[in-house]
């Protein structure tokens, strides 16, 4: 056994305690840990950190996030019920968004120059941020840099339409 799975083994142990802390749930959580196990090893020739910890924990913990997202979308609750004609009053200056129309964003979004607006677009597309640095060719801490300076221009502009 190699040292570095003999080092996952021992921090596999220590990661299940704070997978419990995530889930509160000890199948869960041991599940929660079985699937970073396996990216791990998956990913073994990515790991060129020293700390194995915080490296496993990294992967435990977006492996969390992103089921949990998931989990969220799926169990999303439409009622059909709902007067639809009056929606707009349900959610009126609630958010800042309750200000824009759907034009507005698009149009904020088409003016955004293409180096934000390609990775933003396809994070909203629903694509994960590996797919996206696959397709675009360009390093992970650049794209979430990029979404970042997108999300930053989007809400001054949406804040100019509020303003109108």
């Amino acid at each position: 056994m190699s040292l570095f799975k003999k080092n996952l083994v021992k921090t596999q142990e220590r990661m299940l305690t704070v997978a419990l802390r995530l889930t509160h749930n000890p199948d869960i959580a041991r599940d929660l840990v079985q699937d970073a196990v396996l990216r791990a090893l998956e990913n073994e020739k990515n790991y060129t950190d020293k700390n194995l910890d915080g490296w496993f924990y990294r992967i435990l913990h977006s492996i969390f996030i992103n089921d949990y997202h998931q989990k969220v979308r799926t169990n999303a609750f439409i009622d059909l019920s709902a007067d639809l004609y009056n929606l707009d009053d349900i959610y009126s200056n609630e958010s800042p968004e309750s200000d824009c129309n759907v034009e507005h964003i698009h149009s904020a979004i088409d003016k955004l120059p293409n180096d934000l607006k390609t990775p933003f677009s396809m994070i909203t597309d629903g694509y994960k941020y590996t797919e996206v640095v696959k397709k675009t060719k360009r390093p992970m801490g650049t794209i979430k840099n990029q979404i970042f300076k997108a999300r930053q221009v989007l809400q001054e502009k949406l804040k100019e339409y509020r303003k109108k």
